[in-house]
């Protein structure tokens, strides 16, 4: 085994490790996801904001700072386990968008076009669909 594969499974088995005291039966993500939810973000961004943490401590080490007990090889790979996080949860959000879109059948058969007319009640402006005209198919 290569110096590659070794790092790959000590990231493997610190992520399981790691998933034990964050994570939930069934969701080794849930602190990941539930920070990014409190947040208002996607879920992956929020895994994103951690490792810019991550890479925070990183460049402070590379200055000189001492990480106390977490060192560099420890937020390198809890960088790398981000990284693979993140996009895990990207792929999951492309999915279930992609799910959401086969299931939306567009009003009209897709021949709907959206524009925005000047219409007002009291202070809000309305967004509104048409039907294309003959006109407007030419």
């Amino acid at each position: 085994m290569d110096a590659f594969q070794r790092i790959l499974e000590e990231i493997d088995n610190m992520h399981l490790e790691k998933s034990k005291g964050y994570g939930r039966k069934g969701e080794p993500f849930h602190n990941i996801k539930a920070g990014a939810d409190f947040l208002g973000i996607p879920w992956w961004q929020g895994c994103v904001m951690r490792m810019n943490d991550k890479m925070g401590r990183l460049s402070a080490a590379a200055h000189g700072s001492d990480l106390g007990e977490e060192g560099v090889e420890d937020a390198l790979i809890d960088l790398a386990t981000y990284a693979v996080i993140a996009l895990a949860l990207w792929r999951e959000e492309q999915e279930k968008q992609a799910k959401q879109d086969e299931e939306t059948e567009p009003c009209c058969g897709g021949k709907c076009v959206p524009t925005f007319r000047p219409i007002r009640t009291n202070t809000y402006w309305i967004r509104d669909l048409r039907l294309p005209t003959e006109k407007d198919e030419d």
